[in-house]
């Protein structure tokens, strides 16, 4: 634990059991939003090498003539 969350324990921990309860409720609620975010970004980067291997492959495609526009695309489904 580092010296601030251990500063905020301790002020916390002077506090009564209620409003202790309060604090616990909102870092719990806001806690879920921070390890969210970090799975959403250790996803994200894990899926980079596949992202970069779709856009070589897709810059290939262009460059070789295979690429046809989006709306003839849509417009032939």
């Amino acid at each position: 634990m580092n010296q601030i969350l251990s500063q905020a324990f301790n002020q916390v921990s002077q506090l009564s059991s209620d409003k202790q309860a309060i604090v616990a409720n909102y870092l719990l609620e806001h806690l879920e939003d921070i390890l969210d975010e970090a799975e959403w970004e250790r996803s994200l980067n894990a899926s980079q090498a596949v992202l970069q291997r779709l856009a070589d492959e897709a810059r290939r495609d262009i460059a070789a003539g295979n690429e046809k526009p989006l709306d003839e695309i849509l417009k032939n489904s």
